[in-house]
């Protein structure tokens, strides 16, 4: 009997590999590269030992935004708006993820956060999955933002919303919001009930026209999604215009 139990956990380990290996593979296949403008902008960025794209502000105004990437996209792609922002008086940090998945690195705010002290007031936000699981981040440490002991003030989520369960809505932190209407990625579409149902109370949150999921990123046409139909530049800029806003704006 125990040599067939044996061989039966042998079995199941097996196919645990293979099924792992496979997604793995899957996430490399399915990525979605940063364009070598963007490419090239993050590799000339601070690099910490975590390999966190970091971008600083000549002019710092004390706030500071930790980016978590969309799902299986390059963090590089973000350093475009990262810049921008920095240029505007930001601390910016892109957080690398395991995979590319959020999902596997909800965590990684506390240690960026540490390494900047300088830092007085924090937003948490990302992309897409980013921007969910950046919602999830702050959910989990709602103790201690309840209780003023943290330097998180805002979460900020383009493309994405957060869930209700993450308990962020009746935090006292201040929420943006910013999507593309021409934002298709989604199935069924995500209505702007949805995106403030879990979010901080008086969230912004802000409607692009034309614009649509990927104009966040710089990796190019993402399966699923609808087309820009204003020009990416303009896109950025107001992207930029309402996110530096919101950050300046922390208590």
């Amino acid at each position: 009997m125990s040599r067939w139990i044996k061989r039966i956990a042998i079995g199941l380990l097996v196919v645990l590999l293979v099924v792992s290996v496979g997604f793995v593979a899957w996430t490399r296949i399915s990525r979605y590269s940063a364009f070598p403008e963007a490419g090239a902008l993050g590799a000339s960025s601070a690099r910490a030992p975590e390999g966190w794209l970091v971008f600083k502000p000549k002019a710092p105004n004390g706030s500071g935004m930790v980016f978590y990437p969309g799902g299986l996209v390059d963090a590089a792609a973000y350093t475009p708006i990262a810049q921008a922002l920095a240029e505007r008086g930001s601390l910016v940090v892109i957080a690398p993820m395991p995979l590319d998945l959020a999902i596997f690195g909800i965590s990684a705010g506390d240690a960026v956060i540490k390494a900047f002290p300088e830092v007085d007031r924090w937003a948490i936000g990302g992309h897409s999955l980013g921007g969910s699981m950046a919602g999830e981040y702050v959910g989990q440490r709602g103790a201690d933002i309840a209780a003023g002991k943290s330097k998180i003030k805002g979460v900020v989520m383009y493309g994405s919303y957060i869930q209700e369960s993450a308990g962020v809505a009746k935090l006292p932190i201040r929420g943006l919001s910013i999507y593309g209407t021409n934002d298709t990625l989604a199935k069924p579409p995500i209505t702007p009930q949805q995106r403030l149902a879990g979010a901080p109370a008086g969230t912004q949150l802000i409607a692009i026209e034309g614009g649509n999921h990927a104009m966040v990123g710089d990796y190019g046409p993402q399966a699923g999604d609808g087309q820009q139909t204003v020009p990416l530049p303009e896109l950025r800029r107001q992207i930029v215009d309402a996110t530096a806003g919101f950050l300046n704006s922390l208590p």
